[in-house]
């Protein structure tokens, strides 16, 4: 407890109220420890919130119900001598404490921010001795991702309710993270499975010992066998050789344990054993290092802070491991130096890697005072710390090779010799630790690895006991795992360590994915939605933008670069895409095979946040709907039935959807190209721009010549002013309605709401137009007097108004 030299009363204001037990017993009675229940300032939730046209200024505001919040806070200021800002130690805890510092009118260039790796006495004492100002670099590394995050959200979001679906989100990192998901559903269904086989031999001693071998090489080369014919032919062939031992290599094996759990590492090995998704993981944890009541009234923080990326350990806790190793366990299980793990370089190194607060506080002397959870993950973390500073594992390894004039097998035989840190797991564990890959496919392995072998001599004549071909096939692309999946996205630096567990949470919260036997799927509105970002912002959702802006993001922290210029490096190019993209995406309806009961249209494939069904083309004038029966999926061109054909997730769809766009693409950059040329004006080229109403044409010279004029896509019908060269265009109004008038304008006027026909009246020669209906289409007199109509043939009919 804290001995204060004066009288003075102190507040601290935390993050999570978790904290405030363990640091006030700490601290004692001159001390107010408060919550700020996180954020308490935060961009507008229905709004954009961002003046992008204002150097991207946010507009912050009070989130909703954290008013009361802010105002006890501030009569607990008016109380209190001193404030210490004690939000996490991240860019996000930076933050919270520079909306506290501005709403409570504290100096925000004042030494008060402090901050706790571990809510142990030691490191809260520490830290009220050296109070800093706010971090500025921190708190902007943190405005910059949260703009970029909202602007892409925000404006990327609705384009996918028209094109797609409502209810649908876009993201930076998420997106991303559903590509790669998606990505893997394209291997697996394009992947063809090949055949190949194995031959396993049991060899005798002459003293009746056995043990298996497998085929390594044939006729001097490694076997090639790809069906049964060639694996029955060399297994007639082996079965007539004579055997003996060709090769004894004996060796020492050394095993290095890995490094402390870092935030990523941790969600990874938890998934993969305890069968927690990361969100708990992160929960979990933050209850272990916020503090656990060990004895009534003794409330003590037993891990460091769970969001790291490093693998620094200070000093005095290695210290603290080793002496714990060599008590426990006796000298020979230190290794001779202390191990120091690597920190890849692009991580922040902000603090240190996850390790237990104290180290004799040992999982099962702290077993009864937690919860099942807790036990197993501060189980996991403190015995990969203590490991992690424990000898290597050593194995006695023997490599035999059993030869005869043209086959020779391979087996390996492993025994441990010296436990080292493997000492701190039982045997089952043993065998699991540290297991990298997930789902691993099985690959044609050239030897057999198992235990202990007989003891083999060279020249040792051997009988073969059997021989047995073994069929196998290659395995298509390992599906992500949660472990895998975030291991993916650690090393392609997508995302920081805070946001791994909410990125996971939201691709399946947003059903973009499900979690099937353990295992990421792609979702048909996932891979639908993952397929229409691809195609129109390639730039923008893919794995090389977002590593590149985690880099942008770290160096504002660092203090190299200026948030507001970095948004403005991304915004321009970005919504320039939308627009285009805005314009050209045609709404995107599967069709099926399925035949509406009510108008004969084939059905198409619509996506709810219930999931997808089925509806007809022609709604509102049908509203016919259907449920997909559970044993049928979409497949190339209709419905089949799901054991009848293997499901490729509309990827068929998805293709034809991308031509079809491209194609439109491709003919607006055409339409484009023909209407380029000189400006009228000033005799400057003419260029393609984006605006708040699409695409349309103006004058290089801009801002001395602001000639601008929109883009003519002629219908291939003649104006039917009398005297006029022109052709008629279709355009869009500034409210978004549809428009034909003359390319030759404004020489000449001509404008008209319907699409004229190219055809004139018969009884009184005025053009005609074609009136839309769901009656039927006609062809209209355009003179409202003369009230000539007909029908308009089937076989030229348009379902809509162009455009539209």
């Amino acid at each position: 407890m804290v001995k204060e030299k004066d009288n003075l009363r102190s507040l601290i204001i935390v993050e999570s109220p978790g904290k405030i037990k363990t640091i006030k017993k700490i601290l004692g009675g001159n001390f107010e420890v408060k919550a700020s229940m996180g954020h308490v300032i935060d961009l507008p939730e229905r709004d954009l919130g961002v003046d992008v046209k204002n150097n991207f200024e946010p507009k912050y505001e009070v989130i909703p119900k954290k008013d009361k919040v802010i105002e006890e806070l501030q009569k607990e200021v008016a109380r209190c001598d001193r404030v210490y800002l004690a939000p996490d130690p991240d860019r996000e805890g930076e933050a919270i404490s520079w909306h506290l510092a501005r709403a409570l009118k504290l100096d925000v260039n004042a030494s008060m921010r402090i901050t706790f790796n571990a809510i142990t006495p030691k490191v809260v004492l520490e830290a009220l001795e050296n109070p800093k100002p706010i971090d500025m670099n921190k708190v902007n590394a943190q405005q910059g991702r949260r703009v970029l995050d909202r602007l892409v959200g925000y404006e990327l979001s609705p384009l996918l309710w028209r094109k797609l679906q409502k209810g649908l989100s876009a993201g930076r990192v998420q997106s991303v993270a559903v590509l790669l998901v998606c990505k893997r559903e394209e291997e697996i269904a394009r992947f063809v499975k090949e055949e190949y086989w194995l031959v396993d031999a049991v060899f005798q001693k002459p003293q009746g010992e056995t043990f298996k071998a497998r085929l390594f090489k044939f006729d001097k080369k490694a076997p090639k066998i790809k069906n049964g014919e060639e694996a029955a032919k060399i297994l007639k062939a082996c079965e007539e050789q004579k055997y003996d031992v060709a090769k004894v290599v004996n060796k020492e094996k050394r095993k290095k344990p890995s490094g402390p759990f870092i935030t990523s590492t941790l969600q990874q090995e938890a998934s993969r054993v305890l069968n927690f998704p990361p969100s708990k993981t992160m929960k979990v944890a933050q209850k272990l290092y916020e503090g656990i009541e060990i004895e009534k009234g003794n409330t003590v923080g037993l891990i460091t802070y769970m969001r790291t990326d490093s693998y620094r350990v200070v000093p005095e806790a290695i210290a603290e491991a080793r002496g714990f190793i060599k008590a426990k366990y006796g000298e020979e299980y230190l290794p001779p130096a202390d191990r120091i793990y690597k920190t890849k370089s692009q991580a922040q190194d902000a603090h240190e890697a996850i390790r237990p607060a104290e180290v004799n506080n040992t999982p099962e002397k702290l077993k009864k005072h937690l919860t099942a959870d807790e036990y197993r993950l501060y189980n996991m973390i403190w015995k990969r710390f203590v490991a992690s500073q424990t000898a290597d594992a050593v194995f006695d390894s023997v490599t035999v090779e059993i030869g005869s004039d043209r086959a020779v097998f391979k087996s390996v035989g492993e025994t441990l010799k010296f436990s080292g840190f493997l000492a701190l797991y039982d045997v089952e564990a043993q065998n699991a630790e540290e297991k990298e890959v997930e789902n691993e496919p099985e690959g044609d392995e050239e030897a057999i690895v198992g235990g202990r072998l007989p003891r083999l001599a060279e020249k040792e004549p051997l009988a073969v006991k059997e021989i047995t071909p073994l069929q196998k096939f290659t395995k298509e692309p390992p599906r992500y795992t949660t472990a895998s999946l975030i291991k993916s996205l650690e090393e392609l630096k997508i995302g920081r360590p805070s946001t791994y567990a909410t990125i996971v949470k939201t691709i399946l919260d947003r059903n973009y994915v499900e979690i099937k036997e353990k295992k990421f799927f792609a979702t048909d509105i996932g891979m639908a939605t993952s397929a229409l970002l691809e195609s129109y912002f390639t730039d923008l959702i893919n794995v090389e933008f977002t590593a590149k802006m985690e880099e942008e993001l770290d160096g504002i922290e660092d203090g190299k670069k200026d948030w507001r210029n970095v948004l403005a490096a991304f915004y321009s190019p970005f919504h320039e895409k939308l627009t285009f993209a805005d314009g050209n995406i045609k709404k995107m309806n599967m069709q099926t095979d399925v035949i509406c009961d009510k108008c004969k249209n084939p059905m198409v494939l619509l996506f709810s946040s219930r999931g997808k069904f089925l509806a007809c083309p022609k709604f509102p004038y049908c509203k016919n709907t259907k449920n997909i029966p559970q044993d049928f999926v979409v497949f190339n061109s209709g419905m089949f039935k799901a054991d009848a054909v293997k499901t490729l997730l509309l990827k068929d769809r998805l293709a034809e959807f991308e031509k079809q766009n491209l194609e439109a693409q491709t003919e607006v950059k055409q339409s484009n190209a023909e209407a380029m040329g000189k400006c009228e004006k000033c005799g400057s080229d003419m260029v393609l721009k984006s605006g708040k109403f699409g695409q349309f044409i103006a004058c290089s010279g801009y801002p001395k010549c602001k000639n601008a004029k929109p883009i003519q896509k002629d219908i291939g019908v003649p104006c039917p002013k009398p005297g006029c060269e022109g052709k008629v265009a279709v355009k869009k109004s500034k409210r978004g309605r549809i428009f034909y008038s003359c390319t030759e304008y404004p020489k000449c006027d001509f404008v008209s709401w319907d699409r004229p026909s190219g055809e004139l009246c018969p009884d009184c020669g005025a053009h005609t137009v074609v009136k839309v209906s769901k009656k039927g289409n006609k062809i209209n007199c355009s003179n409202k007097e003369c009230g000539y109509k007909r029908d308009m043939p089937n076989e030229n009919e348009p379902a809509v108004k162009d455009g539209e």
